[in-house]
């Protein structure tokens, strides 16, 4: 794994923990072969594929956050 890649890599796993540590569901999807901010348009989310999955994942969570409940699925741990 090239320098960068470990140090991002060591970031997001340190992200991870602390907010697991703090008790703050959160779940982590990764879209292989997908730049950041790959979900753009309504085109490639009608289109399915890596956008249309994360937008699903990202309705889903607000519905579930707005109807007052925790997110399913997401992690967390009880203190």
């Amino acid at each position: 794994m090239r320098m960068r890649a470990r140090i991002l890599e060591m970031g997001l796993r340190k992200a991870m923990a602390d907010l697991t540590a703090a008790g703050v569901p959160h779940r982590l999807e990764r879209f292989e072969g997908e730049g950041h901010a790959f979900l753009r348009d309504a085109a490639a989310v009608r289109q399915g594929g890596a956008a249309g999955r994360a937008w699903g994942l990202f309705r889903e969570f607000v519905r579930e956050v707005a109807g007052g409940r925790r997110p399913g699925g997401w992690a967390e741990q009880r203190r």
